[in-house]
């Protein structure tokens, strides 16, 4: 290992274990997720009088186990887990849902277009969905129809419910200041990740949560889809 490796190495450990200081709080390690490992971050958190890292772990998760679940109405058992969900060693025993199955907008980013051009994908057909999804982007700064079409689709959900409520009402997206202000912040953020990640917008896809077939009813290499429109 050169000698900037074991500095750097040094460096990252020293912060993972000890923490850092920025201002008058000290930040300590709490967690990370695979895409955070992907993108080199990690969670840090700040420790108060009656909370700290230690402490957010010890209630993060159901007995240490985290994955996706689903209902069962054969099953007479209340909640069936595999060792493999098991992260780590808690007693509580609360069951938090983040998510749940519902309408997701599907995005192809750089690895996923990596992987389709190696399976014989040709690039004009990433560059023609670039084209359409900057074009989308455009229209609704001032077309009330497409920006609210925009929303539904690529952002749904409650951060983006009071500008479709006003574009309902009859506001004009380049009219009033406000929903003006907040489509041209949105359009930046979508262009954004555009060049940045090469995320581009799939309109007829849909991004899904999966599970295991526990019925055993699957052959090998089959799936079970089942999906609703956007705002269901």
């Amino acid at each position: 290992m050169r000698i900037e490796e074991q500095r750097s190495t040094i460096r990252i450990l020293s912060t993972l274990r000890n923490g850092i200081v920025i201002g008058d709080k000290k930040f300590d390690f709490l967690a990370f997720s695979s895409s955070q490992l992907r993108d080199n971050s990690v969670w840090m958190f700040a420790s108060t009088a009656n909370r700290n890292a230690d402490v957010i772990r010890e209630v993060d998760g159901y007995g240490g186990y985290k994955g996706v679940v689903a209902v069962d109405p054969s099953s007479p058992w209340k909640l069936s887990l595999r060792q493999s969900m098991l992260k780590y060693d808690s007693e509580n025993t609360k069951l938090d849902v983040l998510a749940w199955s519902k309408y997701q907008p599907c995005f192809i980013n750089r690895q996923i277009i990596t992987l389709l051009s190696t399976l014989g994908v040709e690039d004009h057909v990433f560059e023609k969905k670039q084209r359409e999804a900057v074009a989308q982007l455009d229209t609704i700064l001032v077309d009330p129809l497409r920006a609210e079409e925009a929303l539904d689709l690529m952002s749904p959900g409650e951060n983006t419910n009071i500008l479709k409520e006003m574009l309902r009402c009859g506001y004009q997206p380049d009219g009033e200041p406000f929903l003006s202000m907040m489509l041209q912040t949105f359009r930046a953020s979508k262009l954004l990740d555009l060049r940045v990640k090469s995320r581009i917008f799939v309109p007829n896809a849909r991004q899904m949560m999966g599970c295991l077939d526990e019925t055993g009813s699957l052959e090998y290499g089959q799936v079970f889809v089942q999906f609703s429109g956007a705002g269901l």
